[in-house]
């Protein structure tokens, strides 16, 4: 099963407002913990922050980043998209801005589900076209009928 498929509408900050990756990160953590997906909020953020300053940016290049972190108090994996016209500084792999944010949170016991989840992301922006009609989405229904063009949901 397609980790995309978890991405549901109230999943996907159109368009997100902050431009730094702190207050990106804030921005979607936020918006779980509102959707209730999350208890604690600030544990989240704190794990995706260790994270970012572990081994590097998760700013992959091409506009991507995928932060992501492990949960203890987690049942099953939530992803979420945030998408910045403008750019975010992410410290990226290419040193350029960051305008599709795919944030992965897992159990603590399901190790490499990030890495699916890479792959996944990975294959579906692959495609310029794809990564722009992204990044110019008006809101998050028009996000997901994209994901659904591109056989991703």
């Amino acid at each position: 099963m397609s980790l995309l498929t978890q991405i549901l509408e109230n999943h996907i900050k159109v368009p997100l407002e902050s431009r730094s990756k702190e207050k990106a990160i804030r921005e979607l953590t936020s918006m779980l913990h509102g959707l209730g997906k999350i208890q604690d909020e600030d544990a989240l953020f704190q794990a995706v922050m260790e994270r970012e300053s572990l081994g590097g940016s998760t700013g992959l290049g091409g506009g991507l980043a995928l932060p992501h972190a492990k949960l203890d108090d987690l049942d099953e994996a939530i992803l979420c998209l945030g998408i910045s016209r403008e750019g975010i500084e992410f410290d990226s792999l290419d040193c350029q801005p960051v305008h599709l944010m795919f944030m992965v949170i897992t159990p603590s016991g399901q190790p490499g589900i990030h890495i699916q989840a890479l792959g996944e992301v990975a294959e579906l922006v692959r495609s310029e076209e794809t990564r722009d009609m992204l990044i110019h989405a008006p809101d998050g229904g028009a996000v997901i009928s994209i994901l659904r063009q591109n056989g991703a949901v």
